[in-house]
């Protein structure tokens, strides 16, 4: 139905010749479809991050403060959730793990317990946001 007028990517199209049958024609944005899920294998370098370390943490803030919420905004998973929220939060290395040379120890206080969006937030720019100066937005 369509054409590339100066080749594909110059974002101009022409319409061609197009007699839709019964002089009808009924294209809507549901008739948009998009192909995803090709299988790619990819080989990266991983760090591996110390479970027990951020187990460490959690226990911490429960026996301190009896729940987790967010060190930034106060999100109570359990709390909004339910049972499915009990015992989640997410935990952000202050220092990013893909910085750290071999060998290199992580303590309990380099650990901040955040929601998902503010740990979003934590990463949106490089360097990273503290967690004092996300708290000013």
């Amino acid at each position: 139905m369509f054409y590339s007028v100066e080749g594909l990517g110059n974002g101009k199209s022409g319409l061609r010749n197009f007699v839709p049958k019964n002089n009808e024609i009924n294209l809507t944005q549901d008739d948009i479809s998009f192909s995803e899920g090709r299988k790619l294998l990819k080989q990266h370098i991983i760090r591996e991050i110390n479970s027990s370390l951020i187990s460490k943490v959690k226990k911490n803030c429960r026996n301190k403060y009896g729940c987790f919420k967010c060190e930034i905004c106060g999100f109570d998973f359990q709390k909004v959730y339910g049972k499915l929220g009990e015992g989640f939060i997410e935990a952000h290395h202050t220092k990013p793990v893909s910085e750290m040379m071999d060998g290199e120890q992580t303590k309990i206080e380099d650990i901040v317990l955040v929601c998902s969006n503010c740990h979003s937030m934590l990463h949106r720019r490089k360097p990273w946001l503290k967690k004092e100066e996300l708290k000013k937005y």
